[in-house]
């Protein structure tokens, strides 16, 4: 007992020293005060409860409507049987597909003993409605289909120039015709020129000298000089002999400059 009341002193000691003493004294009247008041007048308040509202009586005249029990139709909620072999449009609005099954079922609902035959029309009225092409709202006509252009013909016109030369050579001569640019002349085993071409008017015929030509003399022009003919340019008409290795010599007549012109044809477009 003297430890009950040694611990209760030492209680009372400390909460007046921490200044929570009034404040638990408070909260002890609190918790013994709610209880009390909550469950006092208890007996006379229960009997001033509101009687409940009484059921609104039905109209005069109005019919009376029994309650409809729809069938269950198999197959409705299996989803590999509803949707079998059908597809379905993700652009199609779902509210339209429901009212339209909406209407459908208001209708079976209506009919005396059609209650599971206007179900199954709902449903299918939602797959169709589903599966339908969304139609086009603009209204406007297709562009029209851009007609075939004929196709343009092109012609295209390659000019070239050929030579006609005539070689001398150990008292033999001979005429090639026809040469066209890079020809050697006058053969593969002696190539003292090779022809280059012609410049755009036809005037003139350039030629590559051999490097094995010691010296050169004639009609034509030589580039840098004649004892160091590297470039040759000459005229139609004009004659020029080379010295080719040790001894031999070899003359060139240039006899004519032929323009020819070859025409290619093709389709644009």
């Amino acid at each position: 007992m003297n430890r009950v009341s040694t611990f209760a002193s030492d209680l009372v000691q400390d909460l007046r020293e921490r200044n929570l003493l009034i404040p638990v004294i408070a909260l002890l009247a609190a918790i013994v005060a709610v209880p009390v008041l909550l469950g006092g007048g208890g007996g006379e308040g229960d009997a001033d409860v509101a009687p409940p509202a009484s059921q609104p009586a039905p109209l005069a005249g109005a019919a009376e409507v029994d309650p409809v029990v729809l069938a269950e139709v198999p197959g409705i909620r299996d989803y590999r049987e509803r949707l079998t072999g059908k597809k379905r449009n993700p652009f199609i609005q779902i509210s339209e597909a429901s009212s339209e099954a909406a209407g459908a079922e208001g209708g079976g609902s209506g009919g005396s003993g059609g209650g599971g035959g206007g179900g199954g029309s709902a449903s299918t009225a939602t797959d169709d409605a589903a599966s339908a092409p969304p139609a086009d709202s603009s209204g406007s006509p297709a562009p029209p289909e851009p007609e075939p252009t004929d196709e343009v013909r092109t012609e295209t016109r390659v000019i070239t120039f050929t030579v006609d030369v005539r070689v001398r050579h150990d008292g033999n001569k001979r005429v090639i015709e026809g040469a066209e640019a890079m020809t050697l002349l006058p053969g593969k085993q002696r190539p003292v020129v090779q022809y280059l071409g012609a410049g755009a008017d036809g005037e003139r015929a350039g030629f590559v000298v051999s490097p094995e030509v010691v010296s050169a003399a004639g009609d034509g022009n030589c580039d840098p000089g004649r004892n160091d003919c590297q470039f040759l340019s000459m005229r139609a008409g004009d004659s020029q002999t080379f010295r080719y290795g040790e001894d031999e010599r070899i003359r060139l007549d240039l006899l004519a400059i032929n323009r020819v012109v070859t025409e290619k044809t093709g389709s644009a477009g």
